[in-house]
C-alpha cells in the first residue's frame, strides 16, 4: 500500500522526489532544464487549481517543490507533472524503465518558522548538496531568480496528440500551429503578502545568505563540486553516498502543536487503514463496496466513494 495522504484544505506541503537509483537523469543541461520547465509550467496550468506554489529547485538526481493545496487536486497535478517528465527525459537519453524511484514524498508543514526553513532548504538546496557555493550559482531549473524579480514562467509546448493525429490523417500540417502557450506565477510567502517586490527580494536574500553561511559551515567551508563537474557528469552516474532521510509527516517546531498535529494523523490514518480493510474484505467476498473515505484523503482511483449520509 502507498504513502496514506492528508491533504486539509489550504495546508502547505514540502514535496519531495528521488531518480531511479539516485541515478543523475535531471542533470541540468539546457535541454534537460527546459523539459522540466515547460511540463511544470503546463502540468500548474492543466491542473493546478489551487495550487500555489511558493518554491522548487531540481538537482541532478531529486527535487522538492513548496507549495499550498487549495483544492483536492494534487496527486493529479503530481501525476501529470511527473510522468511526462519521466517520459521526455527518458527519450532525451534514450533509456527505458523506471524514472523516479518511489512515489513523492509528502510532508505537512505547519508555523512560519517551519515554512522559512522549508523556503531556505529549497532555495539553497545545491548549497547543502555541497554542488556550490550560493543559491544563485545553480544552474539547474529553480525558482531563486524569479522569487527576487517577481516575473512569471512562460512555456511554449507542442501538442504532440493533436500534432500527430493530423499528421496520420494525412493533413498538410505545420508543427507551429499546435505550439500551445502556458503561463504561471509564484505565489508569495503568505507572511508576505504585504510586502512589496523590492522587501520580499531583501527578506529573502538575508534568509538565504544565513541559510547558505550554515550549509558552508558544515562542511567546514570546503569547496564546492562546481558546476563545471556537475555537468561533466553522466547520467548514469550516482552519488557514492546517497541520501538516506527518513521520512516523516509533519514539520512543526512547536512541541504542543506538532503533538497535537501527530496525533490527528495518526486517528486519520487509523480511520483510513479500517476503510481500507473493509473494501478488501467486501472485493474478497466478490462485493462491489461502496465506501466513505475519511475527510481530506486521497483514495486510490480504483475505489469508488460515496459522500457521507446527510
Amino acid at each position: 500500500m502507498g504513502s496514506i495522504r492528508l491533504h486539509p484544505p489550504g495546508a502547505i506541503h514540502f514535496i519531495t522526489n528521488r531518480c531511479e537509483h539516485e541515478q543523475f537523469l535531471m542533470l541540468p543541461n539546457e535541454e534537460i532544464n527546459q523539459i522540466i520547465h515547460d511540463w511544470l509550467v503546463k502540468s500548474h496550468a492543466l491542473h493546478g487549481t489551487g495550487i500555489e506554489i511558493f518554491a522548487f529547485n531540481f538537482l541532478s538526481n531529486h527535487f522538492h517543490i513548496l507549495l499550498r493545496n487549495n483544492g483536492d487536486n494534487l496527486a493529479q497535478f503530481m501525476c501529470y507533472f511527473q510522468s511526462n517528465v519521466a517520459r521526455e527525459i527518458n527519450a532525451h537519453w534514450e533509456r527505458r524503465g523506471k524514472f523516479f524511484a518511489r512515489e513523492y514524498d509528502d510532508i505537512l508543514v505547519d508555523g512560519d518558522d517551519a515554512f522559512v526553513n522549508r523556503y531556505c532548504y529549497v532555495l539553497s538546496n545545491a548549497v547543502k548538496a555541497g554542488l556550490v557555493d550560493t543559491a544563485e550559482e545553480w544552474k539547474g531549473l529553480n525558482s531563486y531568480r524569479r522569487t527576487l524579480t517577481g516575473e512569471n514562467y512562460r512555456a511554449s509546448v507542442l501538442n504532440r496528440s493533436k500534432y500527430y493525429n493530423a499528421t496520420r490523417r494525412g493533413q498538410d500540417v505545420l508543427e507551429e500551429d499546435f505550439i500551445e502557450e502556458f503561463e504561471m506565477r509564484l505565489s508569495v510567502p503568505p507572511m508576505w503578502e504585504d510586502k512589496s517586490q523590492a522587501e520580499i527580494k531583501s527578506i529573502t536574500l538575508e534568509y538565504l545568505e544565513a541559510a547558505e553561511h550554515t550549509y558552508r559551515a558544515r562542511r567546514e567551508n570546503g569547496k564546492p563540486l562546481g558546476m563545471p563537474r556537475v555537468l561533466a557528469q553522466k547520467h548514469t552516474d550516482s552519488p557514492l553516498d546517497p541520501a538516506r532521510s527518513p521520512r516523516f509527516k509533519i514539520l512543526c517546531f512547536n512541541k504542543e502543536r506538532k503533538k497535537e498535529l501527530l496525533t490527528a494523523y495518526r486517528q486519520f490514518v487509523g480511520t483510513y487503514r479500517s476503510v481500507l480493510s473493509g473494501f478488501r474484505k467486501a472485493v474478497a467476498n466478490g462485493k462491489r463496496p461502496l465506501v466513505e473515505w475519511p475527510p481530506w484523503s486521497y483514495p486510490p482511483s480504483c475505489y469508488v466513494s460515496v459522500p457521507a449520509a446527510a
